[in-house]
């Protein structure tokens, strides 16, 4: 529980951050509305669990890129939820990027294998109805990394998630 609280709290303070940093994720979300064909060179997943802080519900973006068929150096991932989704949320962030991270990410086939970020919304105040439920689940995902040859790669593609159970109770308790 206690390591819980502190992810949560951790994503509480990056989603602060996220906010005052919008005119960096312009450029990051203008790319996200223009997702392309992606190259298949590893697998992305998203998980959406719920969560509670202080008797507080919130959504929980679980995104991993897993199994990579190459050498990837410096990995960012950045993802978008639907546009519908900030006034269904009542938060001006749904977004996740990289900012000011100051991590460098590599993963390969054999070593690391896998790579995973979060993004904690709460659920408090959320307008639970039709457009919510058709869109919860969607994002637009943004992959940027390096090639072990040197050159940057970036691979953008839609990605639809897996609710946990808790949170498709929770939800489907909330609609009217």
């Amino acid at each position: 529980m206690k390591k819980i609280t502190i992810v949560l709290l951790v994503l509480l303070i990056s989603a602060v951050c996220l906010q005052e940093s919008s005119k960096e994720l312009a450029p990051i979300a203008g790319s996200l509305s223009n997702c392309s064909t992606p190259s298949g060179l590893f697998t992305a997943s998203l998980v959406i669990d719920k969560k509670d802080q202080n008797q507080v519900p919130y959504i929980m973006y679980n995104v991993a890129l897993l199994n990579p068929l190459y050498e990837m150096k410096n990995v960012k991932i950045s993802y978008l939820l639907q546009e519908q989704m900030a006034t269904r949320l009542k938060t001006p962030t749904i977004m996740y990027a990289p900012t000011g991270e100051k991590r460098v990410i590599n993963l390969d086939p054999v070593k690391v294998n896998r790579y995973e970020v979060f993004l904690a919304l709460p659920l408090s105040g959320a307008a639970v109805d039709e457009v919510f439920m058709n869109q919860y689940n969607r994002i637009s995902l943004q992959v940027d990394w390096t090639s072990a040859d040197g050159f940057h790669h970036q691979d953008c593609l839609f990605v639809e998630g897996s609710p946990t159970l808790e949170l498709s109770s929770f939800l489907n308790s909330k609609q009217p």
